[in-house]
């Protein structure tokens, strides 16, 4: 399957502040970056996430790193991770933040999650090319549940895969997409504060958002319930 590239993006963050009624259009606040490799700017901001007390985390594709920000955009660090050999480069494309404030992202060109502190330090990673459990082909989207479990749109495998916040594998379930035989695959994920998990499809024309609880059961009316492995040793890590 082949994987899509990340969409050209103006290198640069709005803040949008969420109106009282869901019917009002959202309210401007502020933005900030322009196009460079300089602290605060972006190459190809690929994902966002924030953290419980404000802090803004950005995967930026195109410098090969994560910045941190005030939630005013204020640069706070940058980071990355060590390359795995000549022409790996880590490539963050998804970020996402666990109650405790860990940072996850997904590195498209290692196919793997690389895990860093709240304050950057490089704490783990885990995941190689392939296709078995704790394997990914070209993950994108990520995300992590208050308590730590983290979610991976495991892209060209056509799946979801569920983690402990260390990496250990926990279980796995295909897409409609991989079930029917159509060339596309999950991108962007989410998860709820109630642990409902969305999940955004590009490809093969089934362009749409699923919704599944924390075991994999889609929440769609009359859904079947996913055939999933389990519990799994042997995972590539750091």
């Amino acid at each position: 399957m082949a994987s899509p590239k990340p969409a050209p993006t103006v290198a640069g963050l709005l803040l949008l502040a969420s109106p009282l009624q869901s019917s009002a259009a959202p309210l401007f606040l502020l933005k900030w970056g322009s196009p460079g490799s300089g602290d605060g700017q972006f190459g190809s901001p690929s994902g966002i996430a924030v953290d419980a007390t404000g802090y803004v985390y950005v995967a930026d594709y195109g410098n090969y790193s994560v910045q941190k920000f005030t939630g005013q955009g204020e640069f706070l660090a940058k980071r990355s991770a060590p390359a795995l050999g000549v022409g790996r480069a880590f490539v963050p494309n998804g970020i996402a933040v666990d109650g405790t404030g860990n940072v996850y992202v997904t590195d498209l060109n290692n196919h793997r999650v690389v895990k860093f502190s709240n304050t950057g330090a490089l704490l783990t990673w885990w995941g190689s090319r392939g296709s078995g459990n704790g394997q990914f082909s070209n993950p994108w989207g990520i995300g992590a549940e208050a308590s730590g479990n983290v979610y991976v749109a495991d892209h060209c495998n056509g799946r979801v895969q569920k983690f402990t916040s260390e990496g250990a594998f926990v279980l796995e379930w295909p897409t409609p997409y991989a079930e029917a035989g159509h060339n596309g695959g999950p991108t962007g994920l989410a998860v709820h504060p109630d642990g409902d998990v969305h999940v955004t499809y590009i490809g093969g024309g089934l362009h749409r958002v699923e919704s599944y609880d924390r075991g994999g059961c889609s929440l769609q009316p009359g859904a079947a319930r996913p055939a999933r492995a389990r519990a799994s040793s042997g995972i590539p890590r750091g």
